[in-house]
């Protein structure tokens, strides 16, 4: 439960992260997805009004768009990134 507090993250990630939290979830609490949202360099958070813990399921086709724009916008990042060291 997060209630003993948070946990410092045991690694450091080196992809993209984006946290998808149902304002309604009353499995992990809001305050331990900001904290993880806010200990992740990088990461991206989208908070859903009247959604609980299981966005997927509960708006599959917004879950699977919100997931795919995401997937895209890393790639063009990534690509951009490329482009840029091969000019170098």
């Amino acid at each position: 439960m997060y209630a003993a507090g948070p946990v410092a993250a045991p690694l450091v990630l080196l992809v993209p992260v984006l946290v998808l939290h149902g304002a309604e979830d009353r499995v992990v609490d809001r305050d331990a997805a900001t904290h993880h949202v806010a200990s992740i360099p990088g990461a991206k958070a989208d908070w859903w009004a009247g959604i609980g813990h299981l966005p997927f399921a509960e708006d599959p086709g917004r879950f699977n768009s919100t997931l795919l724009r995401f997937a895209r916008h890393c790639a063009a990042r990534h690509r951009a990134a490329d482009r840029e060291r091969m000019s170098r």
